[in-house]
């Protein structure tokens, strides 16, 4: 077991999922769309990026933190995407509502998902590996 000090401290103590990897990958592609499609707002995109890297970081290693990681986990993936589906029904309706300028939305927005990719790379390239999977062609089941 590797020592959980340094940035390993902020990584699960196992390698990624497939889901994560195919999540964090689509969070790229979404970002590289929105740098080919869009004008990005600097500022706004900062700002996203630091929030969920702070919240991916060092405020998930506190107890608040694993609890919340813990209830996620425990919700099971209807509970999961019921709060992804929730979460994206308040974006959109604050979108809408024109309560937050859209251009602050859409560059936070990224910035999030510009950390959760590049969260993914980096705990990837720590793991060396993808859980449950092998290159001999036999699964780890």
């Amino acid at each position: 077991m590797r020592g959980r000090f340094g940035p390993a401290a902020y990584f699960p103590d196992r390698p990624p999922t497939g889901w994560e990897v195919s999540s964090g990958v689509a969070a790229g592609a979404l970002v590289a769309l929105q740098f080919v499609t869009a004008s990005v707002s600097w500022p706004e995109l900062v700002l996203g990026f630091l929030a969920a890297a702070v919240a991916l970081g060092p405020v998930a290693t506190t107890s608040l933190g694993k609890r919340i990681g813990e209830w996620f986990r425990e919700i099971g993936v209807g509970g999961r995407a019921t709060v992804f589906v929730l979460f994206a029904v308040v974006v959109v309706l604050l979108g809408l509502s024109k309560t937050i300028p859209p251009v602050l939305l859409d560059g936070v927005f990224t910035g999030g998902l510009l950390a959760g990719f590049l969260y993914t790379v980096a705990h990837l390239a720590w793991a060396g590996e993808v859980s449950g999977w092998t290159t001999d062609g036999e699964t780890t089941d």
